[in-house]
Parts: structure tokens; sequence; C-alpha cells
């Protein structure tokens, strides 16, 4: 029973993997599209992988994602001075 389960978990993990260059991709062409529900998302997609970042204590990734908050929020006029 225990196999069973950690190979569930295994396949998991294998399904759910989450490679943040492809969600900076993904947000990019997003971004590009200039639509507001387009620019909306990508702005989600950034702030989630701001959040990675922190978790991870990644600064390249950080800042990467910070200027990709900033750039789709100043489209949706949202303020992100702070």
């Amino acid at each position: 029973m225990m196999r069973l389960f950690l190979v569930l978990i295994l396949c998991l993990q294998f399904v759910y993997a989450y490679d943040a260059q492809s969600a900076f991709k993904n947000a990019d062409k997003l971004l590009a599209t200039k639509r507001e529900n387009n620019v909306f998302a990508a702005y989600n997609d950034y702030k989630n992988l701001y959040l990675r970042a922190i978790i991870e204590d990644n600064e390249p990734l950080r800042y990467r994602a910070l200027q990709g908050i900033v750039r789709s929020g100043k489209l949706l006029h949202i303020d992100v001075h702070s």
C-alpha cells in the first residue's frame, strides 16, 4: 500500500511539474497580445512566479518576475510603483 502511495506521489510530481522558463514564455506571449484579458493572465503568472522566487530565494527569477509585473501592471493601469 505504501509503495502504491509513493508511486502515485511521484507520478503527480511529473504531471504537475512547473518550469519557470516555460511560464515566462507563456506570460510573455500573453503580454505581447496586449488584449486586456491576456495581459491580466500574464500579470497573474508573473505574480505567481514572483512568489515562487521568494519561496525558493531565487534572486534572478525574482527580478525577472518583477519586471513582468511592472510591464503588465502599467498596461492594466495598476499602481505597481511600490
